[in-house]
C-alpha cells in the first residue's frame, strides 16, 4: 500500500492504466515482441474486426504498462483505487476471469485435509481448486428467493444455526432443539435447508472435523437421524411433525 493513500482518500476520477495506454500510444513505440498483430499491422483482417483502437494498445507488459505479476507501477495504483473503492485492504487485478481469482483464493487459504464451509450450489471453479490443493468440501443449502426462483447467498446465520443443532444434539438437549426447530415449522423449504446443513455438520463430525461439536459415533447417529428427517420431507409429511420427532430423539441420542 502507497504512501500516498495512507495520507489521504485516493483520486477515483483517475484511470491509471487507461491513462498510461493513451500515453503509450502516443509514444510510436515499434513492437519486437508479442502480440503477432504487431499493433495490427501485422493482422489487417483482426484490426477491420476489431478496430484500429482496440489492436494499438493490445500490448506485452513493458516498464512504462507495468507488470501483473510484480506491480509497481500503473497497475500497483489501479489496485490501489479498487481496494479504496470497496473499502477492502489489498484488491489484485486478474487475468483468465473470476476463475483464476477464486482458484488463488482457495489454494492461498486451505491446505491438503482442511474442511472449507461452502454454499451447495458453488461454482465450479472453487470445485477445481479443491482437487488441486486436497481441501474437504462442508455444503451448505443457500436460501432461495421464492419470488424470482434462485439461490442467493450463504448466510453466517444458516451455519450458525446447523451448529447449534449439532450442539443440542451432543447434549441431548431435546428443548433447545425443539425451540431452533419452530421456527421451520411452516416453511418446509427453509427445513429442509437446515437439516441439509445438519447434516453437513454431522458428516464433517464423522471425518474427524475437530470444529464440530459432535464425535464420530455422534456424528454417525445424527447423519442417520438427519437423513431420516430428510426422507420424511421429501415423502410431504408435515414438517411440524418431522422436526418434532427430530428433536424428541435428541433426548435419547
Amino acid at each position: 500500500m502507497s504512501e500516498n493513500r495512507t495520507r489521504f482518500r485516493l483520486n477515483q476520477n483517475r484511470a491509471p492504466i487507461y491513462e498510461a495506454l493513451e500515453q503509450f500510444r502516443k509514444m510510436r513505440v515499434v513492437p519486437f515482441d508479442v502480440p503477432g498483430h504487431k499493433r495490427g499491422r501485422g493482422n489487417p483482417e483482426l484490426t477491420a474486426f476489431l478496430g484500429q483502437q482496440c489492436v494499438g494498445v493490445d500490448v506485452n507488459s513493458m516498464k512504462p504498462l507495468d507488470n501483473l505479476c510484480h506491480p509497481v507501477s500503473v497497475i500497483r495504483e489501479a489496485e490501489e483505487l479498487a481496494a479504496d473503492a470497496f473499502g477492502a485492504a489489498h484488491a489484485f487485478l486478474m487475468v483468465g476471469g473470476t476463475t483464476s481469482s477464486v482458484q488463488s483464493m482457495v489454494l492461498t487459504a486451505c491446505k491438503r485435509g482442511d474442511e472449507i464451509i461452502l454454499p451447495r450450489n458453488v461454482h465450479r471453479s472453487v470445485l477445481n481448486a479443491l482437487v488441486l490443493c486436497g481441501a474437504v468440501p462442508v455444503y451448505v443449502n443457500p436460501e432461495v428467493d421464492k419470488r424470482l426462483g434462485i439461490s442467493l447467498g450463504m448466510k453466517r446465520e444458516q451455519v450458525e444455526k446447523a451448529l447449534t443443532l449439532a450442539k443440542a444434539a451432543a447434549a441431548h438437549d431435546s428443548y433447545a432443539a425443539a425451540v431452533l426447530l419452530a421456527g421451520y415449522e411452516k416453511d418446509k423449504a427453509a427445513a429442509a435447508a437446515l437439516l441439509g446443513d445438519f447434516r453437513a455438520v454431522a458428516a464433517a463430525g464423522l471425518r474427524g472435523c475437530t470444529s464440530t461439536p459432535l464425535t464420530a459415533d455422534a456424528a454417525r447417529r445424527a447423519l442417520s437421524l438427519a437423513d431420516a428427517a430428510i426422507q420424511r420431507l421429501a415423502a410431504q409429511v408435515n414438517p411440524k411433525i418431522t422436526l418434532s420427532v427430530l428433536a424428541m430423539k435428541f433426548r435419547t441420542f
